[in-house]
C-alpha cells in the first residue's frame, strides 16, 4: 500500500486539527515542494487505451506460468490448497483495505463538515478525500464494465464511462478556494488526469495549461506537454508541426516515463511531415531504446511500442519502391542499429 500521512481513526482527526487561517489570493498559486505527502494515485497512461480486463487476464496469465514453474517442487494437492490460500487471503486483504477506505471516507467527511474553510489541513484534506472517492468510483466502473463485458452481445447497450464528479468537485474545491495551497500543481494534474479519463479533453487540456502557465519547474510538466501533444496528434486534421513541437518539449525530460513514447510520437509527426530521414532515425531509436528497457513500462508495453516503431521504420522505407533490404542494413550500420539489422530487414523482407 501507498505510504501516506493520513491514519485511520482518533490519529486522523488530531492531524487535522484547527489552527491558523489560510492567507487567500487571486495571483497564481504558489509552486508545491517535493516534500508532497500526497503522491499520484495513478501515473497518466497515454497511447492506445486497454480494456479493464486486460491487466485482469494478464495477472491470471503470469499466476499459471508461476504454477508450472513450481509444478516440479510440489505435489498437485498441495500446491492447489496453497493457491487456494493465497487467493483467499488476497480477497481478505481486499476486502479489509475497502473497509478501511470507508472508515477514512467518514472521518474526512466529518472534519469537512464540521470545520472552516479557512482550516489549514482543509486543502490537503480534500485532497485526499477525492483520492479515496476516486478509488471508489474506479472500483465501481470496473464492476459495471465487467457486468457489460458478460452480457451477452445482443443485449448489451453502450459500455460503461467512469463518473468522477464527486471525486473531481473535491479537487475543484482546493483550485477555486485554495489558492495557497502548497500541492496545488497536483490538483491541477490530478484533476486533468481524471478529466482525461472521462474523455473531457477540453477540460483536461485547461487543467494543464495551467500547469505550464503557472509552474513552469513543476514535475508535471512533461505531463502537461504530452497532453498538449496527444490532444493535437489525436484530432481529425492534426497539425503535425504543433504536435511535434510539443513531443520536443517532453523530450528534454530524459528520465521521464513519457519519453520513449513521446520519441516515438515525434518520429510519426516527422514521418507526416515529410522528413523521412529523421523520422526512420527516430523509429530506429524507440526500437534501440525499448530493447534496453524503458522507463517505468511493463515488458508488455514495451514489446507492443518496440513492435510500433518496427511496423512504422518499415513502413518509411517501403514507401519509395527504390528502397532494398541492402538499403535497410545500410541505414542501420550507418545509424548505429547494426545489432537488430537481422530483425528489421527480415520484417522488410515480408512486408
Amino acid at each position: 500500500m501507498r505510504p501516506t500521512r493520513w491514519l485511520v481513526g482518533g490519529a486522523l482527526v488530531g492531524l487535522l486539527s484547527l489552527s491558523g487561517v489560510a492567507a487567500a489570493q487571486d495571483s497564481a498559486p504558489a509552486l508545491k515542494g517535493e516534500s508532497s505527502s500526497i503522491k499520484p494515485v495513478a501515473e497518466r497512461k497515454l497511447g492506445k487505451k486497454k480494456r479493464p480486463t486486460v491487466a485482469k487476464k494478464k495477472a491470471e496469465k503470469e499466476k499459471k506460468e508461476r504454477s508450472k514453474q513450481v509444478s516440479w517442487q510440489i505435489p498437485a494437492k498441495l500446491r492447489a490448497a496453497l493457491e487456494k490460500k493465497i487467493d483467499q487471503r488476497i480477497t481478505r486483504n481486499i476486502r479489509e483495505a475497502k473497509k478501511l477506505r470507508k472508515e477514512a471516507l467518514g472521518l474526512l467527511r466529518k472534519f469537512i463538515k464540521e470545520s472552516p474553510e479557512s482550516a489549514p489541513s482543509m486543502p490537503e484534506a480534500l485532497m485526499r478525500l477525492g483520492e479515496l472517492e476516486w478509488e471508489d468510483a474506479r472500483d465501481q466502473f470496473l464492476v459495471d464494465f465487467n457486468k457489460w463485458e458478460e452480457a451477452p452481445a445482443s443485449k448489451r447497450g453502450e459500455p460503461p464511462s467512469p463518473n468522477y464528479a464527486l471525486a473531481r468537485s473535491r479537487f475543484e474545491r482546493v483550485l477555486k478556494k485554495h489558492k495557497t495551497y502548497s500541492e496545488y500543481d497536483f490538483a491541477l494534474y490530478v484533476d486533468g488526469f481524471l478529466a482525461t479519463e472521462e474523455g473531457k479533453g477540453e477540460e483536461a487540456l485547461n487543467r494543464f495549461n495551467k500547469i505550464l502557465k503557472w509552474f513552469p519547474k513543476s514535475r508535471f510538466v512533461p505531463d502537461a506537454h504530452m497532453v498538449r501533444a496527444e490532444s493535437e496528434f489525436l484530432k481529425d486534421a492534426p497539425n503535425y508541426e504543433n504536435a511535434y513541437n510539443e513531443y520536443e518539449e517532453v523530450l528534454k525530460y530524459k528520465d521521464s516515463p513519457l519519453y520513449d513514447l513521446a520519441l516515438f510520437k515525434s518520429a510519426w509527426c516527422l514521418w507526416r511531415l515529410g522528413q523521412t530521414d529523421e523520422a526512420a532515425k527516430r523509429f530506429l531509436a524507440v526500437f534501440k531504446a525499448t530493447e534496453e528497457g524503458g522507463k517505468g513500462r511493463t515488458q508488455d508495453e514495451l514489446d507492443e511500442l518496440q513492435a510500433e516503431a518496427l511496423r512504422n521504420l518499415v513502413a518509411v522505407f517501403v514507401e519509395d519502391e527504390k528502397n532494398s533490404a541492402e538499403d535497410m542494413y545500410k541505414f542501420l550500420v550507418k545509424a548505429g542499429g547494426e545489432r537488430f539489422a537481422g530483425k528489421i530487414v527480415r520484417a522488410l523482407a515480408e512486408a
